[in-house]
Order: C-alpha cells, then structure tokens, then sequence
C-alpha cells in the first residue's frame, strides 16, 4: 500500500488500484520548539473548499496520539473535503506522521521576544536563522498588525513628537523593550502621573502606536486579574497600562509583584508536577492621576522601596500637559485629538523598522548595547549616587540607546541631540521629584532621626552627672566631638525600628553615624554601677552631615 500526492488530492495505492482520500494536503516543515526538545509536530498546508489556503501547527502528541480526532474535526470545520470511509482519517494521519520525517525543520515558539538570534511576533519575524521561525501560541496575542507605511507614521505621528520631550520619550519606551536583554537590565518600568485631561493617555496611545493598533494598550483594571498572561504577551517589548486609578489597590500590588519578579505562580499540570512557569523581560509605561503612595496608602502602608525603584513615578510639568510644543494647532486639546486619532490610523511600521535594523545592520547587539549604556551612566550620574539610583539611570539610559539607534538610522523625525536632550531633561525631571541620591530605606531612616534629634538632645544627660528619670541615655565627647549614648529600647522606640533591627542600623554604620563595641549586635555596651547596660552610640555631628546630603540633587 502507497499513498501519494497528487494535485488533485491524497490517494492510497493497493494492488493496482487507486482510491483518492482527501483533497490535497502538505507538510510544509516539521517543527519544535527552540530547545529542540518540545512541541513536535507539522506544519500543514490545504485549500479549503473555497480555494482558500489554510496554514497551521499540528503538534505530534495529538496527531499520533489517542486525541488525533481533534485534528480531524479541524480540518473538516476549516473546508478541507475528506471522503468518506472507515479507515480514511486514519490514511491521512498515516501520511502525515510519514512526511513529517522526509520535511525541512522550523521552530516554533510561543511567545513574542528574542529566540537565539531572531526577533519573534505573531505577525512577523526578523533575525538571523539556519531555519524558519513560526509563532505558535494558545493565547490571545497583542495588536502586531501594521497599518500605513514609516513614512506614513513619521508624517502623521513622528513630526509632532519634535519639541516634546514626552512623546519622544514615550516612543523611546516603546523601542526599549527589546533592548533589555542585551542590556542584561531588569523588568521595570515608569509611572507617569499628572492630573486629568494633560494627555497621559493620549501619550500610551502614541508609545503603543510603534508596536502595533489600539489593542497594543491595557487597562490597569483590564489586566489585573491576568497580568502574568498580559506580560508574558509582552515578553521583550513595552507594555502601556493606563489609568492605574481605576484598579484595585491590593490588585496593583499584586500586579507589581508579578510585573517585575518577572515570573508567574508556580502551578501544578494534570499529573500533579510543577508545571513550567511563564518567565517575561517588559517596560511598563504606566499613566495615572495617583502616586504610588496614595495608592498603598488606602492598605494601610507605604509602598516597598523596591516597588519605587522598579516603577519609578515621573510627573508631568509640561507647558500643556505632556506637550510643550502645540506646532500648528490652536489648543492643547487638538494637539492631543490628533495624536489620538493619528495612532489609530497608522500603526507598527516603527518597532518593526527598528527590529529589522537592530537584527541586521548593528554588528553585536550583545556588545554594542551595554557599552553604549554604561557611556551614558557616566556622564549623567552624580557623585554619591546611591545603587538605587544608578538603577534607574541605567533605565532612563537604555531609553536613549534605543531612540539613538532610531535617529541615527532615521527612523524617527529627530536627530540624536535631541533624543538625548529629551531623554535625559525627564531624568532630571525625576531626580527632582525624587529629592535625593540616596537609598529609600536610607532617606527614610535618616527623616526618622530627623524628626527625633531635637528631642533627644533635650533628654540626654551629661556622662557623670546624676540621671534623671527623663533622660534617655547620655552625652560625652571625644576628641571634640560630641557622642551620644542612647538607651537601646529609648532608640528603636523613637526610631519606630523592628525587633530585628539590624538591616536598618547598618545603614547608619555605612555612614560612620553609630559607634559599637559589639558589633554583631549594633550596641554599644557599658558597665555602669556594677550592671552592664547596652545603648546606641550616635554621633549627632554625622548625622546633621548626612541630612545636609539629602536634599543636595544639583541642578544643572
């Protein structure tokens, strides 16, 4: 018995006779996924009854498996004419397990972002490769479509971004994402809050409008619930969330977490095994009216110092807005339906444009990326710039990688100069909302003794004089220089700090403004009239010193 393609359909050969199965029906490649040891299968090719040609992944587990029926029904519902007969289904799946070893190989992947060398969306795929790149995914994928041409966005879109560096800065955001991993930066993202009606959402509609239609930009309310498949949809590029108001806040929360560990929950699969996690590298460019801070405060807390370093909050002081240049409209509000109805109506040249030319023209992403960057961390970065701020500098400095390699190969309506200037005058922007160059939890520690020096002042007593109920401890000086000597329970009660107390203290150690004689324990420990006593031995002097700091962010 022999089957045999031909033209007009599939037939089994017997004895001299032919009998024609189905209409024709083609391996085109056998596929797998990426690590070559996963998702088998064929990629099929037929015509439906309706001349249409129908592509698609049939994985090998269910075309040779005890579900194959699943495919058949597939077939059938897409047009494909199969005959009739007991045994024709079984014929057709005979073929195609038999040609899925004579075919060419591809890889199949199932989500968006770099693979090896190649840069993978559901609507195309650009890099360099031995072999075929097809997207294979269960889930809803995000709006890739293109609509217009470059020139067509760069006419309608890209001119009116000169002269406001938020937009610029919006479609650098948006190139950025699939720069992260040559970065070898983490997941984060920027929170841009103003009040109603200064474009924020306009903005993300401008950003999405690289990547792809209006489908691009989520809802924080709209993604809650899912976020993990929403940023594993995302993998490698930007994702815009608008309205962070409208959500709930233990669901921004929760949201964050998830966002930024990069990772979704561990699950079991329907044998009771750990089942593979989604892992995802994303931009956030969020909008909203609210800071981080109200938000978190409605639970009852502060947001976590990690939180607010890896969504940094950027308010808008634009001279309208997030504009500053109106170019040829009369208002701030035509401006802004413009740039609304304009990324509507051409979309998903610019990311696609910019990932052709990373995976082609630049010789070493890998090297390329990281060099560039650290250049720019270098001459933007303050003295005593704390590791949490060199952080998010590298962030804002990646965004002007990306638009440099945009201007430069004109991709965008504007040269490098001002892709810079834009770029770096909103990290001053942040800078300056900030206040300071230091660590939150240190910044935080040291307002806390900010607000409690005068107080203690008046309630240390002098080493030797008579204590007095209300004192909290003593003063003495050495070589000049005042020290004091604050009971241990007086000091983490006035400071707030947590039994364990240690990772707070430290910070105070790191700036030579506690002493200690035990300093596994932090203390200070003292015989006094035959008992031992333990104290905080703080140099007020140093601490007055290290608040003078927190407010010195130079302005340029």
């Amino acid at each position: 018995m022999q089957l045999e393609l031909r033209n007009n359909g599939l037939f089994r050969i017997q004895d001299g006779e032919e009998r024609k199965i189905s209409d024709p029906i083609c391996v085109l490649f056998r596929v797998r996924s990426d690590d070559r040891i996963r998702s088998s299968g064929v990629l099929c090719e037929w015509l439906n009854l309706d001349g249409y040609s129908v592509q698609e992944v049939f994985l090998m587990k269910i075309l040779n498996g005890s579900q194959s029926m699943l495919i058949r029904e597939r077939l059938l519902d897409s047009g494909f004419w199969i005959e009739t007969g007991i045994d024709t289904w079984k014929l057709i799946q005979q073929y195609l397990v038999q040609e899925s070893r004579k075919a060419s190989t591809a890889t199949i992947v199932e989500r968006t972002g770099w693979h090896r060398e190649v840069f993978v969306t559901p609507s195309w795929i650009s890099g360099r490769s031995d072999e075929p790149y097809l997207y294979l995914s269960p889930r809803v994928a995000p709006n890739f479509q293109q609509k217009g041409s470059l020139d067509d966005w760069r006419q309608e879109v890209g001119r009116f971004c000169r002269g406001n560096p938020y937009l610029i800065f919006a479609i650098g955001c948006a190139l950025t994402g699939p720069l992260l991993k040559p970065a070898g930066l983490e997941n984060g993202g920027i929170h841009i809050v103003s009040n109603s009606a200064d474009g924020k959402t306009a903005l993300l509609q401008v950003c999405a409008s690289v990547c792809g239609g209006s489908d691009f930009m989520k809802s924080w309310s709209g993604t809650a619930n899912g976020i993990a498949a929403v940023a594993s949809e995302h993998h490698d590029l930007v994702l815009p969330l608008d309205e962070i108001g409208m959500a709930k806040a233990e669901d921004i929360d929760t949201c964050l977490y998830q966002i930024f560990n990069g990772a979704g929950k561990l699950r079991a699969d329907k044998t009771g095994k750990l089942a593979e996690s989604e892992h995802w590298r994303v931009l956030v460019l969020s909008s909203g009216e609210k800071w981080l801070s109200e938000i978190f405060e409605s639970l009852g807390r502060s947001p976590m110092a990690g939180q607010e370093v890896r969504l940094i909050e950027l308010p808008v002081i634009g001279q309208h807005g997030v504009l500053n240049d109106l170019h040829s409209f009369s208002t701030p509000q035509k401006a802004i339906d413009h740039l609304k109805s304009a990324s509507a109506r051409t979309y998903g040249a610019l990311l696609r444009s910019f990932i052709e030319l990373i995976t082609t023209d630049v010789v070493d992403l890998n090297q390329y990326v990281p060099k560039e960057l650290q250049r720019i961390v270098d001459s933007w970065l303050l003295p005593d710039s704390s590791s949490q701020v060199q952080r998010v500098t590298r962030r804002f400095a990646l965004i002007l990688v990306a638009l440099q390699l945009a201007s430069r190969n004109f991709l965008v309506n504007w040269s490098e100069d001002e892709s810079e200037q834009a770029v770096h005058s909103l990290y001053r922007v942040w800078l300056g909302s900030r206040g300071h160059l230091m660590n939150l939890e240190e910044y935080s520690l040291l307002q806390k003794i900010g607000g409690v020096l005068a107080k203690w002042d008046k309630r240390l007593a002098k080493e030797g004089d008579v204590y007095r109920p209300t004192s909290i401890g003593y003063r003495r000086f050495i070589d000049g220089e005042e020290l004091w000597l604050i009971h241990k329970d007086e000091f983490l009660k006035g400071l707030n700090l947590p039994t364990h107390y240690m990772r707070d203290v430290e910070l105070l150690f790191r700036r030579q403004c506690l002493e200690s004689n035990e300093r596994s324990r932090g203390t200070y420990k003292l015989k006094m009239s035959g008992r031992y006593y333990r104290f905080f031995a703080l140099w007020p002097d140093r601490v007055r010193q290290a608040m003078l700091k927190m407010e010195q962010v130079d302005d340029e």
